[in-house]
């Protein structure tokens, strides 16, 4: 069993707007379970904040790579200032297996971990900030084997007591890393 959600998975018989974005954005509340099954995300913006993943393994991709200087759209005004085109913004992720987010060719500009991420193995790579920060609670990630968090250019941000927990932990960045 795959659950794979894929927005701008489709060819469109028709353009979109200037200001639309394939988004894909999950509502408060939402719990997505694949069992003994993986889970897959993909879209132009994720923002999964308010979301409970939990499978065999978990993975989330943008459509494109962004630059840093590069204009980020905001799905005509829908999406959060925190997380627009380019970023991958996730809630809560329980997994037996592995957690990849942003470790394909399309590297999201920009990763926000609000919730608990827990896997076997969890791999987070953006090219701008990746951000930990809890919303009235402490984010954390913990993985059984190896967690690697890397930032190409920017900035690693472990906020409000955020928690990283490894068998072996990495944590590289092309700037600063606090918290």
């Amino acid at each position: 069993l795959q659950v794979t959600f894929a927005a701008g998975g489709l060819t469109l018989q028709y353009t979109l707007a200037a200001d639309d974005l394939a988004t894909l954005s999950f509502g408060s509340g939402t719990t997505v379970s694949a069992g003994t099954g993986a889970i897959a995300l993909s879209g132009a913006a994720i923002d999964a904040r308010l979301a409970s993943f939990t499978g065999a393994s978990f993975r989330a991709d943008v459509l494109r790579s962004l630059g840093l200087t590069d204009a980020r759209g905001n799905d005509g005004g829908r999406l959060d200032p925190d997380c627009l085109e380019g970023a991958i913004c996730v809630g809560d992720v329980n997994v037996a297996g592995t957690v990849r987010i942003g470790n394909t060719d399309m590297v999201p500009l920009d990763i926000r971990a609000v919730g608990r991420i827990a896997g076997s193995d969890v791999r987070l790579l953006a090219t701008g900030n990746v951000t930990l920060e809890g919303v009235g609670r402490v984010s954390q990630i913990v993985a059984s084997g190896n967690l690697s968090i890397r930032s190409v250019l920017r900035d690693i941000a472990l906020l409000g007591g955020a928690v990283v927990e490894g068998g072996t932990v990495r944590l590289a960045a092309g700037a600063n890393i606090a918290g």
